[in-house]
């Protein structure tokens, strides 16, 4: 058996990008450049959101808020829209559960014979 030579990385973080396509060069450059507008816009955690309020509550109770992308008011109104929709579908999944289960318990035993 060949000896396996150790590396400092794992082999999942090592990433291959000669062979990377242009397409995927310019979506994860696309990527970056989104992330770093949006980090200096809101800040990491969106620091920038906070309101002096939130400021002295985090200095007074040692907690502190953590912001997402869908707080932003910008992204605020898409947010909502997708959380409606994903309500929506769950409810949907928990009816289509219920009537599984009573047609279920309605013929099984004539599934058992």
């Amino acid at each position: 058996m060949e000896k396996i030579k150790k590396t400092g990385a794992p082999c999942w973080f090592k990433k291959d990008f000669k062979r990377e396509s242009v397409k995927d060069k310019l979506y994860r450059w696309r990527m970056n450049v989104k992330y770093i507008y949006q980090r200096a816009k809101y800040g990491l955690f969106g620091e920038k959101l906070k309101t002096e309020e939130d400021k002295e509550r985090e200095k007074k109770t040692s907690s502190h808020i953590v912001y997402m992308l869908g707080d932003a008011p910008e992204y605020k109104e898409i947010s909502d829209k997708y959380f409606d929709e994903y309500k929506a579908i769950e409810n949907y999944r928990d009816e289509c559960k219920d009537k599984a289960f009573a047609l279920f318990s309605k013929w099984f035993w004539h599934l058992w014979d």
